[in-house]
């Protein structure tokens, strides 16, 4: 789904013609899987034949752009290619990589301790929110990446004793 000539070209391995042709089936699988639970059965065979014929057309247009064409504005333009827009969007939404995912459950190990097994979902999540909007986007090895985590707490504390005040204020006016 992406520009320029041969996509499946990889420098350490190849891909055979069966392996090809089973991302394809993949893709319909997917493509078919994005479509309304409540679509009946023809209608999604009709949608499967419909992308099955589409693949091969959007391959030939794509292997004519430059590799250095974004693939983000590319598709939408694509009117005739429409009906395979939500299978693209899907693809080109997986992350690179899974460090993400990596440093969100190493953060999640600090906030969910062993010494804290009670811990509620939901008091988990805001904790686990909190500590994900303090170190996020900063650097603790650098002094400015330090002072920025630091700035953020004395945001967060100066916003929760407002909360704290106002809610005291509300509790001493009479009803």
């Amino acid at each position: 789904m992406l520009p320029g000539a041969d996509p499946f070209a990889f420098n350490h391995f190849v891909v055979t013609p069966e392996g090809r042709a089973q991302v394809i089936e993949n893709l319909l699988d997917d493509h078919v899987s994005l479509l309304p639970s409540a679509t009946r059965e023809v209608h999604r065979a009709g949608h499967r034949a419909a992308a099955a014929a589409l693949l091969p057309l959007a391959r030939e247009y794509l292997d004519g752009l430059a590799a250095e064409v974004d693939p983000l504005e590319w598709w939408p333009q694509q009117l005739h290619f429409a009906p395979l827009f939500p299978l693209v969007k899907m693809l080109l939404a997986v992350p690179a990589t899974s460090a993400d995912n990596e440093r969100a459950f190493s953060s999640a190990s600090y906030t969910m301790g062993i010494r804290r097994t009670r811990l509620d979902l939901e008091h988990f999540r805001s904790e686990h929110r909190i500590r994900r909007f303090l170190v996020g986007s900063t650097d603790a090895h650098t002094q400015a990446g330090r002072q920025q985590r630091l700035d953020r707490v004395g945001r967060l504390l100066d916003r929760y004793a407002e909360l704290v005040a106002q809610r005291l204020a509300e509790q001493r006016l009479p009803h």
